[in-house]
């Protein structure tokens, strides 16, 4: 069976974004929903956990957060790092491991999150691809995407 597509929130294309304007996008218009506020919470400490590692770069935020769903499960997300933190990078293998392999984003924060290297053009233009379009794989939507 596939899954509910809601209306997304944004159309088709990337949309930059700082934090008080995901808030607005995102959290207020959906003012009973604990689920949202919840997330946005979760999204925020997984943002200061991978600032602390010295890590910079975009975080391409997708599925049903932004979309109308009143209460999304998670937050899907791609983090693409800067070229500049290849050195915080190898300083954090083992974190950044944990993190995006081993779904501790996810059951810390409520983050299905993934990394991609910016240097790879077909990298990019799969998750372009993916996160781009409604489960139906027709309609297409719009990604937020964060600089941290």
């Amino acid at each position: 069976m596939a899954k509910q597509d809601f209306t997304p929130l944004f159309a088709a294309g990337f949309h930059d974004m700082d934090w008080p304007g995901l808030v607005a996008s995102c959290l207020t218009p959906f003012p009973t929903s604990m689920a949202r506020h919840t997330l946005c919470t979760q999204l925020a400490d997984f943002m200061s956990e991978l600032r602390s590692m010295g890590l910079t770069g975009k975080l391409w935020i997708d599925g049903s957060f932004v979309t109308a769903k009143p209460d999304p499960g998670d937050v899907d997300l791609l983090f693409v790092p800067d070229p500049d933190c290849e050195d915080a990078i190898a300083a954090h293998l083992t974190e950044i491991d944990a993190l995006f392999m081993l779904h501790g984003a996810k059951k810390r924060y409520n983050c299905h999150a993934f990394i991609a290297d910016a240097s790879s053009t077909d990298a990019l233009a799969y998750w372009r691809g993916l996160f781009g379009f409604c489960h139906d794989n027709v309609t297409p939507k719009g990604l937020l995407v964060l600089s941290l």
